[in-house]
């Protein structure tokens, strides 16, 4: 695949977009193109670590068996946007690790929880060590 690139100066760029039609027509098309493969990616990079963290804060919450809050609150002590706390109690309870209700989580393997939030906190660790490798 040929490709040719064009470097266009920061200050010229918004002068383009405001003025060319077809400049902003090119610019928008090869975003539009663009963002069907990365919202995706957005949510593999983004969304295994607030599973993570959920599945580490259910078993520290957890009253026999069950967790008594709205997802919303989860989604707070967790750090994470509430769209995020909203989907993944649900993904959770697909895999069978919860049972979401209204205002309650129902812990229904503990043991797969500890080891998500165990494989979750290995994986940033890892991250962590890879991204200052070689930097000193």
């Amino acid at each position: 695949m040929d490709c040719t690139v064009v470097m266009i100066p920061r200050p010229v760029f918004p002068a383009l977009t405001d003025a060319a039609a077809p400049f902003r027509a090119c610019v928008f098309t090869a975003f539009a193109r663009r963002m069907p493969g990365m919202v995706p990616l957005a949510g593999r990079v983004a969304f295994p670590h607030a599973e993570g963290r959920h599945a580490a804060t259910l078993p520290a919450l957890a009253a026999q068996g069950a967790v008594m809050a709205t997802q919303a609150d989860l989604a707070t002590r967790i750090g994470s946007a509430r769209a995020v706390g909203l989907r993944r109690p649900d993904h959770l309870a697909r895999q069978g690790r919860v049972a979401a209700e209204r205002d309650r989580v129902l812990l229904t393997h503990s043991a797969a929880l500890r080891r998500a939030a165990a494989a979750d906190r290995a994986v940033r660790q890892g991250h962590r060590h890879r991204r200052f490798q070689g930097v000193y």
